[in-house]
């Protein structure tokens, strides 16, 4: 009878033992992400799909930009990247989109280059509940960015990247 009371206390503290270890397992530490970069949230403005005001160029029919959480469509490369989406808001109507190429795009004038794992950026600025202006970077020269800090660091308004950032969009209607 003292060995099935023994066996039953020994079980008891190991279970006890063994939930108390679970319960201290170290969770990893969140990716540091540069300053003011965050992850892009449903609740920003720049999230939806977007139509430039030269209707011929429209690349989707009725949008040439999409910008969502979890990928960006732009119709300048005719590409839909998905990917972790982050901002930079430098002020409250203007900022940045960051994003990781997650296929080859088509450069102008260059052709199909294989840019997967690479980042790449949008500039936009004067946003409102319906336009914004905007344009993704100039990647002409294939200097593409290897990491999100690299990207950061690199692609700025009076980086010389953003030539088109004054193109006017409209919000379309999902």
């Amino acid at each position: 009878m003292k060995n099935i009371k023994f066996s039953r206390l020994f079980a008891a503290m190991m279970f006890v033992a063994v939930l108390s270890f679970a319960g201290c397992k170290q969770q990893p530490e969140e990716e540091k992400l540069p300053e003011n970069v965050r992850l892009l949230s449903e609740d920003d403005g720049i999230v939806g799909k977007w139509e430039d005001d030269y209707p011929s160029w429209n690349a989707f029919t009725t949008y040439d930009c999409q910008i969502k959480t979890d990928f960006v469509e732009l119709a300048s490369y005719y590409n839909l990247h998905e990917s972790t989406v982050y901002i930079k808001e430098t002020a409250e109507d203007e900022g940045y989109i960051y994003f990781q190429f997650s296929q080859p795009i088509n450069l102008w004038q260059i052709g199909d280059v294989d840019v997967t794992g690479k980042w790449g950026a949008i500039a936009y600025q004067k946003l409102t509940q319906n336009s914004v202006q905007m344009c993704d970077a100039d990647y002409t020269d294939q200097q593409f960015a290897s990491t999100l800090e690299e990207c950061v660091a690199k692609y700025f308004k009076t980086s010389g990247y953003f030539a088109g950032i004054s193109t006017p969009f409209t919000r379309v209607s999902e």
